[in-house]
């Protein structure tokens, strides 16, 4: 994500932002990775059987806010020269810190893939439990597999 991107993002999302699951990590004053977790807002929209917003919808989703007490990490970056030193460990535990002084009750990072190492190991080191699986298919589709419609 471009700088702009990443501030036209914020600007969109700062409704939904909670400055205590907000973090970036710095090095020698230049910005080497952050983490964004906002509430999980979708028991409230499940309950908002039409999905529409309007007329009451809008409503129900700001009086569900209060009610919510599970996160989702939205977005999590680290530059790869910093990927090794720890501070992805550190924010999971200062995210845990804060949401257990404020008595959240949990929060996903998904999105992970299975091959992610990096990111996994950290996460299992913590306790963390993985309870669905995503998989990404690939194939590739052959000259002779593709066939032109015929008398059309």
């Amino acid at each position: 994500m471009s700088k702009d991107e990443f501030v036209h993002t914020a600007r969109d999302m700062k409704p939904l932002l909670n400055p205590r699951y907000a973090f970036a990590a710095e090095v020698d004053g230049q910005t080497v990775g952050f983490m964004l977790a906002v509430p999980d807002y979708s028991a409230v929209l499940q309950r908002i059987g039409s999905g529409r917003l309007f007329p009451t919808g809008a409503l129900r989703l700001l009086l569900g806010k209060r009610g919510i007490h599970d996160w989702r990490v939205m977005a999590l970056g680290l530059r790869p020269e910093y990927r090794a030193r720890g501070i992805l460990p550190l924010f999971a535990w200062e995210a845990f810190r804060r949401g257990r002084e404020a008595g959240e009750h949990g929060a996903e990072a998904s999105w992970i893939l299975e091959d992610n190492e990096p990111m996994k190991r950290p996460m299992e080191a913590m306790g963390t439990n993985m309870y669905r699986r995503w998989r990404i298919y690939d194939r590739g589709i052959r000259a002779s597999l593709v066939r032109s419609p015929q008398g059309a």
